[in-house]
């Protein structure tokens, strides 16, 4: 992470980031498109390069909160399904059938709390501007749209 300051207590910032980002859920349901499929477990895992880009206010005691956006680059990605159609029990694997879009635009919240030194504890919400898919699979299988939303926590300790 990289800050530059503009003004007495606002600074702009730029990081680079990988993000590991996902969904699971071990939970049956039934799909939201065929009431005769129920949905045994889905998985998704998404990994990105990115470089977030905020305006930050700090204040006395040099912890800060900002907004901003971010652009994502996709790496790689996995999904599985395992469905029950009619107690026939099948693991789908999509191999990129039904791809990601390459390209995340994100906006983005969070604040960083001076604990000591140069520690700080950040908080970090973040979800993106449009949906991550570019062609939806069946709809027994998912939703028509899906995004991502993060909330990150991390330690993070800045040299000056």
């Amino acid at each position: 992470i990289a800050y530059a300051h503009v003004a007495k207590h606002v600074a702009l910032s730029m990081e680079i980031l990988y993000s590991q980002k996902g969904s699971r859920s071990n939970l049956p349901q039934a799909s939201p498109g065929n009431p005769s499929v129920q949905i045994l477990k889905y998985g998704i895992n998404a990994n990105y390069a990115e470089i977030p880009v905020m305006i930050n206010y700090f204040d006395k005691r040099k912890s800060h909160f900002g907004i901003g956006v971010s652009y994502g680059r996709l790496v790689n990605s996995s999904e599985s399904i395992t469905i029950d159609t009619n107690n026939v029990i099948c693991t789908v694997d999509f191999k990129g059938k039904y791809p990601f879009r390459q390209d995340a635009f994100d906006l983005l919240a969070g604040a960083e709390l001076h604990l000591w030194k140069g520690l700080f504890l950040n908080v970090r919400f973040q979800y993106s501007l449009m949906p991550m898919r570019t062609e939806l699979p069946p709809p027994e299988y998912a939703r028509a749209s899906q995004y991502n939303n993060v909330w990150a926590v991390r330690l993070m300790y800045l040299f000056q």
